[in-house]
Parts: C-alpha cells; sequence; structure tokens
C-alpha cells in the first residue's frame, strides 16, 4: 500500500483560491484530493484551508508548490501536512525509515576521550630593581599625572599637576562614550593623587560598562534594530523611547507613549461558543480596551453572561430598550476609561467616553443602520439631531448598511443614485470626514463562489472637525473578515503619557463621611510587623487605597 490519504493545511491561502475549482486544482498537484472540511467549506476560518488528499507515499512530499492566480501573478504556497508517514526507500516499505536508525547508531557512539595537558608555571630568577633616591619635597619638581583614554579610535588626554587641578583637557563629544580606558602614570607621580585620579575613572569606566551592556542587550532583544538606527519600535501598550545623552553626559529621558487600541466590528451573531472563543482571544491578542460589536443577536436575558466570556470583567451598555435582541454592544476596560451613555436609539449607541489617566475626551457613535432605504432614514435624522450637542471630538463608525459612492459595490446589481442620496447629504450636512484609513476597500462580502460574490463597502469610520484637529494623524485599519462577512474596524490611539506623579493628600472632608472611621477601623488594626513605628506607617500606607477609592465614589 503506498497510496495514503492525508490532511493539509494551506495556511494564509488568498480568498480567491478558496473556490472548490481553485481548491481541487491546487490539490490535483500533491495528489487526489478527495474532500475539504466544513470550516473552508463555509469558509468560517479563513486562517487556513485543510483538505483530505490521496498522495503517494513512495513519492516526497512537497513542502509548497507555485500557483498562478486568475491575474497571472505566481506566488508559492506552503503546505503542512499534519502527519507524513516514514518510508524506507531501501526496503520499500511504509512505516520505518533504516537511515534514522543509522544516523540514530552513530549519535549514540561515545566520543573518544581527550588527552590531559597538565600546564606548569616556572619562576626565574630575576636581578633585584635598586632602590630609587626620593630627594626631599622641598626639593621635588611639581609632578604630573598623565591620563589617556581611548575612545574608539580618538585619543584624549588631561595633565593632573600635583596639586590634583586639571590643568589642559581636550575631549570631543563623541569621546564622552568611552569603550576602554587606559591609566598610565608616570615615575615619581603622587601615589594619594593617582589614587584619587583612578578612582574617578574607574567609577566612569565602571557606569560606561553598565551602558554598553545595556545596550548589547537590546542588540540581542532586537536583532533587526541593530544594523538600522532609525527602526521604530515595536507596537504595545507602553512604547519607552529613550532619548540621547546631551553634552553634559546626562541622560535625556524616556519619552513614554501609551499605545490603546479600540475596536468596532459587525459580528453576525455570538451565540456560538466557538465564535466567543474566537473574539475573547482576539480582543486579548489585539490589546483592544473598547470594543463595539454589531448585530450581536442575543437575548438579554443572556447577554451579561455571553458578554463576560468575551471580555471578562469589562463593563457593557446596550440597546436592548430600542431594539429586539439587542443590535449593539459598547465593552471597555473600566479600569481604563470612564463611559456615560448620552444617547441610545435603534440604529446607535452615543456615548461620552473619557480616558482616566491620559488626555483622552471625546464622544463616540456605534451606529449600524438597517438594510432599506426607507428605514435607515431615520439614521440620517438622528445623526443630524445629535450635531449640535457635540462640541468636542466626535467619532461615528460602524456598520452603515449605507453606500457613499457609485464604485462602493462589486459585482451585483448597479449603485444608483437613490442608495447614496441620503447619505452624501447626511455627510456634507455635519461637515463629516472620513478617517484615513488602510487595509481592503471592500468591507463585506456575500462569501458565495466565483461569479456570485457580492462586495460592498458597508463599514465606515467618519470624525467631525473637532476630531481631526486633535485625532487626524490616526489611521483606521480594514483587517480581514476573520469569523464574520465584515471586516473589523482597528483604531490605534497614541497618546503621549504626560502624568506627573502627585503626592497623596488627606481632604478633612473625609473625616465627616459615614463610612470614614468604619473603614479606618477595618484597616488599622492589621498588625503588619512587630515594630510599632512601623506598622502604623504600614497602616498608613494601606489605609491610602481605600481613602483614594472612597474619595472617587463620593466626592
Amino acid at each position: 500500500m503506498s497510496e495514503i490519504p492525508l490532511w493539509i493545511k494551506l495556511p494564509k491561502l488568498p480568498m480567491n483560491c478558496w473556490s472548490c475549482d481553485s481548491l481541487s486544482r491546487i490539490g490535483s498537484v500533491i495528489g487526489c484530493p478527495m474532500f475539504a472540511d466544513e470550516c473552508t467549506t463555509k469558509q468560517t476560518r479563513i486562517s487556513y484551508a485543510r483538505m483530505l488528499i490521496e498522495v503517494d507515499v513512495t513519492k516526497p512530499l512537497p513542502d509548497e508548490i507555485a500557483i498562478m492566480d486568475a491575474n497571472g501573478v505566481i506566488f508559492h504556497q506552503r503546505i503542512k501536512f499534519e502527519w507524513k508517514p516514514e518510508f524506507c526507500e531501501k526496503c520499500q516499505k511504509v512505516g520505518h525509515d533504516c537511515r534514522k536508525v543509522v544516523r540514530t547508531q552513530q549519535l549514540n557512539v561515545p566520543p573518544k576521550k581527550k588527552k590531559k595537558f597538565t600546564q606548569v608555571w616556572q619562576a626565574y630568577p630575576t636581578k633585584p630593581a635598586a632602590p630609587e633616591r626620593v630627594p626631599p619635597r622641598d626639593q621635588q619638581a611639581p609632578q604630573q599625572l598623565r591620563v589617556s583614554t581611548t575612545a574608539g579610535k580618538d585619543n584624549s588626554e588631561a595633565n593632573i599637576n600635583a596639586d590634583g587641578d586639571i590643568a589642559t583637557m581636550q575631549q570631543s563629544p563623541q569621546q564622552q562614550t568611552m569603550q576602554h580606558t587606559n591609566v598610565q602614570v608616570t615615575a615619581g607621580t603622587c601615589p594619594a593623587m593617582a589614587k584619587q585620579a583612578g578612582t574617578g575613572l574607574a567609577q566612569l569606566a565602571t557606569q560606561q560598562v553598565i551602558v554598553e551592556e545595556r545596550r548589547e542587550m537590546d542588540t540581542n532583544d532586537n536583532p533587526s534594530s541593530s544594523g538600522n538606527p532609525e527602526t521604530l519600535p515595536s507596537q504595545r501598550d507602553v512604547v519607552a523611547t529613550f532619548l540621547p545623552l546631551d553634552a553634559g553626559g546626562r541622560g535625556g529621558g524616556i519619552l513614554n507613549t501609551t499605545l490603546m487600541s479600540w475596536l468596532v466590528w459587525n459580528i453576525r451573531g455570538t451565540n456560538k461558543r466557538y465564535k466567543q472563543r474566537e473574539l475573547c482571544t482576539y480582543i486579548r491578542d489585539n490589546h483592544f480596551k473598547l470594543v463595539g460589536l454589531v448585530e450581536t443577536r442575543v437575548k438579554q436575558d443572556k447577554a451579561a453572561a455571553i458578554a463576560n466570556k468575551i471580555a471578562p470583567g469589562w463593563k457593557m451598555v446596550h440597546n436592548y430598550s430600542h431594539a429586539i435582541n439587542g443590535r449593539i454592544w459598547v465593552l471597555w476596560d473600566d479600569n481604563i476609561y470612564d463611559v456615560t451613555v448620552l444617547s441610545l436609539d435603534a440604529h446607535y449607541v452615543h456615548c461620552h467616553i473619557t480616558s482616566r489617566s491620559l488626555n483622552i475626551d471625546c464622544v463616540m457613535s456605534v451606529i449600524n443602520g438597517y438594510n432599506t432605504v426607507e428605514q435607515i432614514k431615520a439614521l440620517w435624522q438622528a445623526l443630524e439631531t445629535l450635531a449640535p450637542q457635540c462640541n468636542r471630538p466626535w467619532l461615528i463608525w460602524g456598520d452603515f448598511n449605507a453606500l457613499l459612492t457609485v464604485k462602493d459595490r462589486c459585482n451585483g446589481a448597479p449603485v444608483t443614485s437613490m442608495e447614496i442620496k441620503d447619505f452624501f447629504e447626511c455627510v456634507h450636512n455635519l461637515l463629516l470626514t472620513e478617517v484615513a484609513w488602510k487595509g481592503e476597500y471592500f468591507t463585506w462580502s456575500n462569501k458565495q463562489q466565483d461569479t456570485s460574490r457580492v462586495y460592498s463597502r458597508l463599514d465606515r469610520v467618519m470624525a467631525n472637525d473637532e476630531w481631526m484637529l486633535q485625532f487626524g494623524h490616526l489611521v483606521v485599519e480594514y483587517r480581514l473578515p476573520f469569523i464574520s462577512d465584515h471586516s473589523p474596524l482597528g483604531l490605534t490611539i497614541n497618546v503621549p503619557d504626560n502624568r506627573v506623579k502627585t503626592p497623596f493628600k488627606f481632604f478633612n472632608v473625609w473625616a465627616q463621611h459615614d463610612t470614614f472611621m468604619p473603614l479606618v477601623r477595618a484597616n488599622w488594626h492589621r498588625r503588619r510587623n512587630c515594630n510599632q513605628l512601623q506598622n502604623i506607617w504600614l497602616n498608613l500606607k494601606g489605609l491610602r487605597n481605600h481613602l483614594k477609592k472612597l474619595n472617587k465614589e463620593e466626592f
């Protein structure tokens, strides 16, 4: 038996190659394709395509193949076998490989013992040096200490006289970063002065060694940036950029930039468990701290439990009071943002967002328009009503279910002027601007095969003039649809962290509150240390966070 059915994966396969005909052609290069799994057929998982192919194991199994798409572009597709059977070319049998057995036996051969060499040190007698005559102190000429500092290829010299003062110093700013330090003391130098100069240079060299070690650690952690000094730091929650040293050799400090990501996505239902897991992983891996979900299709009695699975510990706002099954959810991390609902409707959730630690104060509207032209007119009227109330940065994004230009649909029925008229007039009257974006142009598809597939641009991100003045540098990313037929909209907000650590202050008004004394008694009688004075200090320190919480909630 030489032909065995094997499961293969095609990671990151382009979407135009997911049709049955394309998958059959790709599988025929490897063997005889049998069928694809359910996720590949329905395109619910687009990270890789999975097929069962009958292959001849007596022939080498390829790791990648060359594919030419409909536009004539050739690309190399990687192939991953879930299991590869062993085939012995010598015995012509499946199940073992004689070459691996021989190689294993060769590796198990004990190495030859090396001969031991003994190193012997032998001291030769030398002629003792004649004692040097030291003249009296009043007859000694002023001596000089010559210190030579090597920095790369340049040298700097300093002459220090007998009184310890520096006579001359010639050193360029580039020589302040030392790699090696050599101290040369001429004959007859004062020992105390030499020791003092050597100690100062040793401290400077020690500090520089620490700097060099840190630079080596940074180079090892990020090899790609070693050859390019202009490489940007990777996106994280906090990016620390080290400033260069100034002319005096002092550190320039650290400039902190906080990156916060927001997400709005038409998820097309979150009742299925696999969608809940994938969505929770997607939010966690991409560090989203504020999420708007559209078309959740979850009943109100199950909303809290499912929202806790998607974003554990976060708070939620919904519009169940205006729409059946809650068409819009807004989830956020309460440790970072403070969200206040301003208005609710079947088409939108309008809320005020402030950051607890950074300079973010804006208004956000998550949109989910109806499918018909007549029903969606209520959305345009509602936005025109909200516009005069927004005197701060206003972000409007989500699934509008409307087209703005004639090129917003590919395939399907042509776009008519009646479809774009109302949306265009609303954007023109409210003076809205589309936020800069990157990624795919079309944000929705019906996921049909071949020529039956229709693409449309239904999801957008609009903003008013105040937003463009303060956050005009931000770019929205239209990502891959993944587990939905709509593309997720991701926005990364980078705000300079100018926070100053302020000392704790006690307000006398706290003592007049009813819960002040019970709060102090509950946290004061905890013994933390045998020393009474230290125990008082620890109790005061532990009470500080509780008083901050009391001030935040009650005052």
